[in-house]
């Protein structure tokens, strides 16, 4: 059995084309802004991860000198 469905008007389906065109624009706006916010945890890890690494070769060469100026 098929059910009765009401006839969608031309109107209607232009109604429907809009709301689509919609809705897609806000998943695509959506998409761009996680990635956005991923890129930006990226940049932050990186600059984190340098700056550890800076210090570590400071803390090294630092200590390597020390080392061999003390006097005991």
């Amino acid at each position: 059995m098929m059910e009765d469905k009401p006839e969608i008007k031309e109107e209607d389906d232009e109604l429907v084309a809009v709301n689509d065109k919609y809705v897609i624009q806000l998943i695509r706006k959506n998409t761009k802004l996680k990635l956005e916010a991923k890129m930006t945890a990226g940049k932050i890890q990186f600059y984190i991860f340098v700056v550890a690494w800076i210090l570590t070769l400071m803390f090294g060469v630092i200590m390597c000198l020390k080392s061999n100026y003390s006097v005991n």
